[in-house]
């Protein structure tokens, strides 16, 4: 299992970084990663082996590290989770840089917040991405915001007492939908009944633009998005699949056709065939 400390139970928040290959816990070692009374850091890593720890990181009290010989993003995450003990989870990845500050302001959240069990927060970084200046229900989020998994932090009681996991058949690492899995994700909570909003709090910086965007024109990730919008929308999913694939195309340079077509079939697998890939048959968001 590699270097795995006992967690303090002092600790309220625990970050959980997915990371993977020989390199991973190098990049992890990179990373600003603040010393924050009541934060512990829960690293991840995929591999064959067990790599090599980084003193940096090996001789630090608020970090454990858990090995996996899985693949795919998703199963990491599923594996932090089942071995996250914190109150509070955040979701991260390894080339991230947190303050002390942005941690801080997540555990204020859900002080101030009983109600909540899963809150989203914003982020600086490449992407200069969207983000409304006011908090709203992750039930209902406005035009041109999308979700990125390290904005997520949740209760740890609430997510694991639904039984609610990511999706494993969605991510980085599978061929055939190459992302979407915190989509997924939140639309399997709601339905569960679990409470999500979001917060404009910058809580952390991502260097350089997310995987997301940088392979929005790639199939694997147009298939994924023409399953999301299938799953979480009603009757508008096929216009907005094709105006995905539209936008796609255009910000890409991919043939609008190719976009189309990966987006469509994403779309008609998750509306006609849901239980084929992972995906629950109820009653769709509107």
């Amino acid at each position: 299992m590699g270097k795995e400390a006992k967690v303090k139970t002092d600790v309220i928040l625990q970050v959980l970084i997915c990371t993977c290959g020989e390199t991973g816990l190098e990049k992890v070692a990179a990373m600003t990663l603040p010393q924050v009374a009541g934060v512990g850091y829960l690293v991840s890593i995929q591999a064959a082996t067990m790599p090599p720890v980084p003193e940096s990181i090996a001789t630090r009290e608020d970090l454990t590290i858990f090995h996996t010989r899985t693949h795919g993003l998703s199963r990491n995450r599923n594996h932090a989770i089942a071995h996250s003990t914190a109150p509070l989870c955040l979701i991260a990845d390894d080339d991230l840089h947190y303050n002390a500050g942005g941690l801080q302001a997540v555990i204020d959240t859900f002080s101030k917040h009983p109600e909540i069990d899963i809150a989203a927060f914003s982020h600086t970084g490449g992407d200069n991405k969207y983000f409304p200046s006011y908090e709203f229900d992750m039930s209902r989020p406005p035009k041109s915001y999308y979700l990125t998994s390290f904005e997520i932090a949740f209760r740890r009681s609430s997510v694991t007492g639904c039984g609610t996991r990511f999706n494993e058949l969605f991510g980085l690492g599978c061929d055939r939908f190459g992302s979407g899995e915190e989509d997924i994700w939140m639309a399997d909570c709601l339905r569960s009944g679990l409470k999500a909003r979001f917060f404009p709090v910058d809580i952390v910086t991502h260097p350089g633009r997310t995987t997301g965007t940088s392979r929005q024109g790639t199939e694997s990730v147009l298939r994924a998005q023409g399953a999301v919008i299938a799953y979480t929308y009603g009757a508008s999913s096929l216009p907005r699949t094709i105006l995905k694939a539209f936008r796609a195309s255009r910000s890409s340079g991919t043939s609008l056709l190719k976009c189309a077509r990966a987006a469509i079939e994403g779309w008609l697998t998750a509306k006609f065939k849901p239980g084929s890939i992972g995906l629950k048959r109820l009653p769709q968001c509107q």
